[in-house]
């Protein structure tokens, strides 16, 4: 995924550290667009949501869900969105994020259900 610092001064982001692990941080220098690997970015993504909402990072190129089509299909009915199921899985991500749809919470909830069935 490729984000852009929008500002006019290089910003720096730590993620959560975890136990016995060192800490992981990025950089994006003033005005510059990085990409990163989704590992990477995910262990920051908590981090940056403040600064995604403000417009100081833009993410031009966003990061591709590990789930299947299918899977994406099932989340978005559970929430009683109608799906065309031949669109491909980029289209179904972003209708999922348009909606405000947490994909991979809600499809650990949708296997957790069928698991208890």
């Amino acid at each position: 995924m490729k984000v852009k610092n929008t500002t006019g001064r290089d910003v720096s982001v730590i993620a959560n550290r975890e136990p016995g692990k060192a800490a992981f941080r990025i950089m994006i220098p003033a005005m510059s667009t990085i990409e990163f690997s989704d590992e990477e970015w995910n262990r920051v993504a908590d981090r940056t949501k403040e600064l995604v909402k403000k417009g100081i990072f833009i993410i031009t190129d966003e990061p591709v869900t590990p789930l299947t089509a299918t899977e994406i299909c099932e989340v978005l009915e559970q929430h009683d969105v109608k799906v065309n199921h031949k669109i491909g899985k980029k289209k179904l991500q972003k209708m999922a994020k348009d909606l405000g749809i947490e994909l991979e919470r809600e499809a650990t909830e949708v296997k957790e259900e069928t698991k208890e069935s």
